[in-house]
């Protein structure tokens, strides 16, 4: 029995009511107040799309223009009267459920109602999305259905994995070669996130990208010389070329044409640069995508600047702290002979450079932090122990991923149970927020088994290559004060030490939140993971995790069904 309207044989039914009746009027009148926001939804999405539901059935036996018009317009005001009849529902429904809800706190402690809400809130969660499913599957169905049979592709029509595949699918092959026809979102060639107006010219040559070349300049005594060297060429030969000197004088004027065009793209690209020089603009590569990204310098400087404060970069007082580096680590490579045998020598070796790469893809772009190391003094040293370390300290990650195919691999076996949930997350600031120390600690256990001299070795290599805490932005030099070096070689290495040991101990706690994980997969710092258990569960299994170490914590958490798991390995 459920209440859509309150009146006082109702409010004295419900007042009169036990706690355990109660809760079950709750659950059902959460239930229904969902599913009418479901109809709704689909009610809303069938006027968008231009489809009619199926209970809506005007039927004449008139073919006139005149007829046709007064039956579309039947279904119109059946599908709006509908639409009503829904929305006054789910309000007197509302109406009853706060009247529930009232009563049920003033029975229960504050704790004991949140964690009767709690309980009946994740029922109520996933049965409106089995039922907004449902109704996707119908509105899918009936936009399917209003697609004219000329627009239509011919053969059998199908829906593999719910990824909209359209085409001609035969029988036999669906299962070996399934045939896609989904849209994809890229990112775009070029972003102006700049005040400065460009025209459709200097944008079609920044949509070209930053691998983008010129073609070589070629001149017109260039032509010539080469058209005189053919000729001479085949002058020598008896047989007749007429038809290979008709294909030379094709490509000679094919070369020719291409010199226009580059002239043409070397004056845009000229103007473009004085443009963005006089605006005092700022040209960089996007986060993702190799996007070509203008941006004011103002705004740059100001997100970058945020950056330094945000996480305690602080200006250097320390005096040539470049040439103090340097004498370093050509003391650790010439103590380390072994280890560091035959490391190259940087040529012209600089102070790491911070930079932001624009995160087009979210709010207010901010940008992401980047040193480049590439000039730094102890690159090549970094490069080396990144290459020996795994195996001097016996490092087999068991959970860490090497790249998207490596995911592909141990994923496209996977039974997944129905019951499963699949969830994606990352880790906030990984690099700033591993501990040195603690890595370095890790590393040190592990060498037990090594020479003494190499021990030695790998404790002073480790530690010159993480002592290259500073980088320079704006001709000044910050130092790094925790947190692994942005940019250098090694940084993955340790944070995937670190990250490793995390997880051990996360999962040989024998804690019960640990035994929810059916799955645990990562890369860096994104995370998927298999787990059992209610959304509310969830949220306490991933608090349970940010318990594990102050520094690391788990946030962005992105919920997934297990329906759309088949497409990764297909």
């Amino acid at each position: 029995m459920l209440f859509h309207i309150i009146d006082n044989k109702n409010i004295n039914i419900i007042k009169e009511a036990s706690v355990n009746r109660l809760q079950t009027l709750f659950r059902k009148c959460s239930i229904k107040f969902q599913r009418a926001n479901n109809h709704l939804w689909f009610l809303a999405m069938c006027k968008s799309k231009k489809v009619t539901p199926n209970f809506v059935k005007v039927y004449t036996n008139s073919t006139s223009k005149s007829a046709v018009k007064a039956i579309d317009c039947a279904k119109k005001k059946w599908v709006e009267e509908e639409r009503k009849h829904w929305f006054k529902k789910r309000d007197s429904i509302g109406e009853t459920k706060r009247f529930i809800s009232s009563e049920l706190m003033a029975k229960l402690s504050p704790l004991q109602y949140k964690l009767a809400e709690d309980d009946i809130l994740d029922l109520v969660r996933e049965e409106g999305h089995h039922h907004y499913l449902k109704l996707s599957k119908k509105l899918k169905s009936l936009v399917q259905k209003s697609i004219p049979m000329s627009r239509k592709p011919l053969g059998q029509t199908v829906d593999l994995l719910s990824l909209n595949v359209v085409g001609p699918i035969n029988n036999m092959e669906v299962n070996r070669f399934p045939v896609y026809d989904v849209k994809c979102d890229f990112y775009p060639r070029f972003k102006n996130l700049s005040h400065l107006y460009l025209q459709n010219s200097e944008e079609k040559l920044l949509n070209m990208g930053f691998k983008h070349s010129f073609s070589s300049s070629i001149g017109e005594k260039d032509i010539l010389d080469l058209a005189a060297d053919c000729e001479v060429a085949l002058s020598t030969r008896s047989t007749s070329y007429r038809m290979q000197k008709r294909k030379c004088s094709e490509i000679l004027r094919e070369v020719k044409k291409q010199g226009k065009i580059q002239k043409v793209e070397t004056s845009i690209l000229k103007k473009l640069r004085k443009k963005i020089e006089d605006n005092n603009l700022v040209i960089c590569k996007a986060d993702k995508g190799n996007t070509v990204t203008i941006l004011n310098r103002s705004d740059y400087v100001e997100k970058m600047k945020s950056y330094v404060i945000e996480n305690n970069l602080v200006v250097t007082k320390e005096k040539n702290i470049l040439g103090k580096y340097i004498a370093q680590v050509r003391k650790c490579t010439s103590e380390c002979p072994n280890l560091l045998a035959n490391v190259e020598k940087i040529q012209n070796p600089q102070i790491p450079k911070l930079y932001g790469l624009p995160k087009i893809h979210k709010v207010d772009q901010p940008p992401r932090p980047a040193v480049s190391c590439t000039q730094a003094p102890n690159v090549e040293a970094c490069k080396r122990l990144v290459a020996k370390l795994p195996d001097l300290i016996k490092f087999h990650p068991k959970r860490s991923l090497k790249n998207s195919q490596d995911f592909i691999n141990k994923t496209k076996n996977l039974v997944i149970s129905s019951n499963a949930k699949l969830i994606s997350f990352d880790v906030k600031n990984l690099f700033p927020s591993v501990p040195v120390d603690e890595v370095k600690t890790l590393i040190t256990n592990r060498i037990s088994h090594l020479s003494e001299v190499l021990q030695k070795e790998v404790k002073k290599s480790l530690e010159i290559c993480l002592s290259q805490n500073f980088c320079t932005f704006m001709d000044q030099t910050f130092e790094i004060k925790s947190g692994l070096p942005i940019g250098s070689p090694i940084s993955p290495l340790m944070a995937d030490i670190f990250m490793d040991h995390i997880e051990e101990r996360m999962f040989s706690s024998g804690s019960p939140w640990s035994s929810r994980i059916l799955h645990w997969f990562r890369y860096v710092d994104d995370i998927f993971v298999v787990v059992v258990g209610s959304w509310r569960q969830i949220g306490k299994l991933l608090g349970h995790l940010n318990r594990v170490h102050p520094n690391i914590i788990f946030h962005s958490i992105t919920l997934c069904c297990t329906d759309s798991f088949q497409y990764l390995w297909m």
